[in-house]
């Protein structure tokens, strides 16, 4: 009868051992589904940043051409200025030169007006 008993204690050990398998199966499958389930998480979080990385790589080249743009313009405005200043500076050499040009051209006149002058003076003593 003690060998039954054993027997019956086996039996009813090894019933609470399905009890406690079960628990374990219930707890592996539970975290089973949770590391699926984090897993799946890591894998989207893992696309989405690598396609944020991609957005924000395109963002860093297409911020690059516009700085590259920009700093075209810049030059391009620099080199307009310094042609602008090189005219300025042309136009008052030539404003100079004008002004020059008027005062001999005013002298040569008032020459002109005093040799006729002086011609029609001349002829007047002739006729008298």
């Amino acid at each position: 009868y003690n060998h039954a008993t054993n027997d019956d204690n086996n039996v009813t050990s090894v019933g609470i051992n399905n009890d406690d398998d079960n628990k374990d199966y219930d707890i592996t499958a539970n975290l089973h589904a949770e590391i699926a389930n984090l897993t799946n998480r890591l894998q989207a979080a893992t696309l989405q940043s690598t396609q944020d990385a991609s957005k924000i790589k395109s963002l860093g080249a297409q911020l690059q051409q516009a700085l590259n743009k920009l700093n075209e313009y810049e030059e391009t405005i620099d080199s307009v200025n310094e042609a602008v200043d090189r005219c300025h500076s042309y136009n008052e050499e030539i404003v100079k030169e004008l002004v020059v040009s008027r005062k001999k051209n005013d002298d040569l006149t008032m020459r002109l007006l005093n040799h006729e002058q002086e011609r029609k003076e001349k002829e007047e003593e002739e006729h008298d």
